[in-house]
């Protein structure tokens, strides 16, 4: 009797699989006095690891590459108030709240949220306050949604009291306000143009206006493209089964001249890199569009390998660079999906064996695929 031939399944992923030990002493407090003295973990098509400086990339990189960069700017995120009772909570917003009806409204996180109610009054400073308009229901993936009690001055009121919204595993003694605080300027890259995130593109931050001028000296091209940094790039991903997560939308536009720009290198054969996951995102959604056109779209795009030797292949970007990620975040798991998820572990291995500083304020890598 002749037996049939089996292929065995693929090894499929849980959250676990995306986690690995970080030392607490490389999680990076604080950014360093020169953007461009992060180190930089350049990482070969051949697996091969060197150790350089983002200061080299000029002298890395080709000439003719295209460096695909996200020019959102960040904006005070994080507000804190009471409720009736006195007890304090802080606001985390989503998007920069737009004008409604004399008012200005934002989906958000609320800390703690679990017994404020819809209709419920946060109190801030200067007499302020905002109503809960929307509570998510358990299963219910969406935000709050908040609305401010009025539109006067909102956006002075707001510099004013508002914090930079930094990742929480960046610890602070003493939280300054948005107009007097260091980091105001430091989680902001050099060339962010339009505001509506809530997180720095990370990588980014690595760049000078002097490291501009030497990579344009060297006939390397910057091509911007928007991505608004909300919760789809930050929340952890919390389903045992990954595929289950759910990414919240964000919204990006891929100015014509920059898709013009990439359509002739490609055309020419010269490098493509993404700065950051969220360039490479955006770009990766706006190539799964059938009307490709400058207005602004959302995505909810998210890249992860389902199996350890599941590998993502992009039709545009031959590089990425990045910082270091967050275990079993989607970031990482974006990471490996370009890399293959061992390869992934590997190369992570081998950045906190070199004591390389990790996550927002951290240093980079430079990812050929």
């Amino acid at each position: 009797m002749q037996k049939l031939m089996t292929t065995p399944m693929p090894q499929l992923l849980s959250l676990q699989d995306f986690s690995y030990e970080v030392p607490p002493e490389l999680v990076a407090q604080q950014a360093l006095a020169k953007r461009d003295a992060a180190r930089l973990l350049v990482y070969s098509q051949d697996r091969a690891l060197v150790h350089a400086s983002v200061s080299q990339l000029p002298q890395i990189l080709a000439p003719k590459t295209v460096l695909v960069v996200n020019d959102t700017k960040v904006f005070a995120a994080r507000i804190f108030g009471k409720l009736a009772d006195g007890a304090s909570i802080e606001v985390f917003l989503l998007e920069k709240p737009t004008e409604e009806n004399d008012g200005f409204c934002a989906p958000c996180l609320l800390r703690p949220g679990r017994k404020v109610q819809e209709g419920s009054l946060i109190h801030f400073s200067e007499g302020r306050h905002a109503s809960v308009s929307y509570k998510p229901q358990k299963g219910d993936p969406s935000p709050f949604r908040i609305r401010f009690s009025e539109s006067r001055n909102f956006s002075s009121w707001l510099e004013a009291n508002a914090f930079v919204p930094l990742p929480m595993y960046i610890k602070r003694e003493r939280l300054l306000p948005w107009r007097n605080s260091a980091d105001t300027e430091r989680y902001q890259t050099v060339y962010a143009a339009h505001e509506g995130s809530v997180a720095a593109p990370t990588a980014g931050l690595h760049f000078t206006p002097q490291q501009l001028s030497a990579l344009a000296a060297q006939e390397i091209q910057i091509a911007p493209v928007t991505l608004h940094v909300g919760a789809g790039t930050f929340l952890p991903v919390k389903t045992v089964d990954p595929s289950q997560h759910k990414m919240h939308k964000e919204k990006y536009c891929v100015p014509a001249a920059t898709w013009t720009t990439l359509q002739s290198a490609k055309a020419q054969g010269h490098k493509v890199v993404a700065v950051g996951t969220t360039s490479f995102r955006c770009i990766e959604s706006f190539l799964k569009m059938e009307n490709q056109d400058a207005s602004w779209h959302e995505t909810d795009l998210f890249i992860h390998p389902k199996s350890p030797d599941d590998i993502y292949r992009s039709e545009l970007f031959d590089g990425i660079m990045t910082n270091f990620h967050q275990p079993c975040s989607t970031l990482f798991m974006l990471m490996s999906a370009l890399l293959g998820l061992h390869e992934t572990q590997a190369v992570y291995r081998a950045a906190i064996e070199q004591r390389y500083r990790l996550f927002s304020f951290g240093d980079s890598g430079l990812f050929w695929f």
